[in-house]
């Protein structure tokens, strides 16, 4: 039997998109295993360890969602820009209220040598998850076993490479983020992914893709939380869910 694995991207604000995409997905599709990057990773978590879609939804309406990208001042560059303590605080909580109840795998990029890891299963910790979520000069970087972890979708926003690497033949990918949203972020970001070698799309595997149509192109999109701009992301995202084709669909 062929295992399909539901593939979440990263994209900060952006993945109240895959909120609204698995209400839409929910009642007619059940992953086999669930990977991610940074907030993909997030969301994931949640889905693999059994988040109601509409728990999840409330999970992004939640104002406090605000002050996760606030600035630190006085700035400190070399730390990130911006505050932790609403992250760490969030990952905490999500880490002790779910727990997988399906195969699931996050990403995050090891420092300095930009070299990708999948961490999976009971490997996980609540460092990992917050080391997924760790931009690079927005967040600081996370100590885990002696490595330093960044986030995942720095080297790879769309991880399908783990799902394979967990045994999926198939995969329903929910890409929040298709394209950058700044022509810096972009460039940079590219010359690092040529300097650490970004995977590929596997060949082997079988995808189905589900994306906002326009694409997000302004960074305040990607970095701020807004409650109207995250309401019309979920909508979005669920009438995409819907309409999306499936495996035998």
């Amino acid at each position: 039997m062929e295992k399909t694995a539901l593939v979440l991207s990263a994209g900060a604000f952006l993945g109240a998109y895959q909120a609204g995409v698995w209400k839409g997905l929910r009642e007619r599709f059940q992953p086999d295993m669930v990977v991610g990057s940074s907030v993909g990773a997030l969301n994931g978590w949640a889905i693999a360890g059994g988040c109601a879609s509409d728990e999840l939804i409330d999970e992004w309406l939640n104002p406090v969602n605000a002050r996760l990208m606030a600035m630190r001042f006085p700035l400190r560059p070399w730390a990130g820009i911006f505050n932790p303590y609403e992250l760490s605080c969030k990952v905490d909580r999500l880490f002790e209220r779910y727990r997988p109840k399906a195969p699931y795998g996050l990403t995050a990029v090891e420092i300095p040598n930009l070299r990708l890891h999948l961490i999976r299963d009971g490997d996980v910790t609540v460092k990992h998850l917050l080391a997924t979520c760790s931009i690079p000069c927005g967040y600081p970087a996370v100590r885990v076993n002696g490595r330093w972890l960044v986030d995942g979708g720095f080297m790879s926003v769309l991880p399908l490479w783990a799902a394979v690497e967990m045994g999926g033949m198939r995969a329903v990918a929910v890409h929040a983020m298709p394209q950058m949203p700044s022509r810096i972020i972009r460039w940079t970001v590219n010359a690092f992914r040529r300097l650490g070698g970004e995977p590929g799309v596997p060949l082997d595997l079988d995808v189905r893709m589900i994306a906002p149509s326009p694409p997000a192109k302004k960074l305040r999109d990607f970095i701020r939380w807004d409650r109207d701009a995250i309401t019309k992301l979920i909508a979005r995202g669920v009438e995409d869910g819907r309409a999306a084709k499936l495996f035998g669909g």
